[in-house]
């Protein structure tokens, strides 16, 4: 028989992290880091172009990365409180039906 094993409060927290990983991610963008900078710091015409390669590589799959864990946040939001109303509402209705509350209506 299929089971879902799932608490609200995990849920949450696990989109808890998610956004702090997003948080973390977006302080750490190319544009922060400064090609310009990094290569300059370099001291070294290849080492610096290398340097330069890499940021700009780097840069739109940062932004997809951050902009995909935002998301997923979201979405384990919404679902740990989606999941956290049915949770109430199930034991509510399991508590009637063993008290007899429904039959009273």
């Amino acid at each position: 028989m299929p089971r879902l094993d799932l608490d609200p409060a995990d849920l949450a927290a696990l989109a808890a992290r998610a956004r702090d990983a997003t948080s973390l991610l977006s302080g750490a963008s190319a544009e922060h880091v400064g090609a310009p900078r990094a290569g300059h710091a370099a001291g070294e015409p290849v080492l610096a172009e290398s340097i330069r390669a890499l940021l700009d590589a780097w840069t739109p799959v940062h932004r997809t990365l951050v902009a995909t864990l935002e998301t997923h946040a979201d979405r384990m939001s919404r679902a740990a409180a989606t999941f956290e109303v049915a949770e109430t509402v199930t034991a509510q209705g399991l508590a009637g039906a063993v008290t007899g509350a429904d039959r009273a209506r």
